[in-house]
């Protein structure tokens, strides 16, 4: 019998299994926490160059995501000079 079977099954295992998952997730998260840390924030004057803005809009329904890209954002410029 293969090992993730054994886990499937048994009712035991498969508690363990979860524990050990979420304790390694844990201890991982931390240390990438420890060893990356957050950047410094940016200020509006300090943004010097800026050519191109990408748009996202987030929707979390899986079919209807849209991201739009600088290049097929034409009618948005026209119609939005100062964007």
């Amino acid at each position: 019998m293969h090992l993730l079977t054994l886990i499937r099954t048994n009712d035991y295992l498969k508690i363990m299994a979860r524990f050990l998952e979420k304790r390694m997730k844990r201890y991982l998260m931390g240390g990438m926490r420890l060893i990356l840390k957050a950047p410094a924030p940016e200020t509006i004057d300090s943004l010097v160059g800026i050519e191109r803005i990408l748009i996202i809009r987030p929707n979390f329904r899986l079919g209807n995501a849209l991201i739009s890209t600088p290049s097929s954002m034409l009618c948005v410029t026209v119609s939005l000079p100062l964007a």
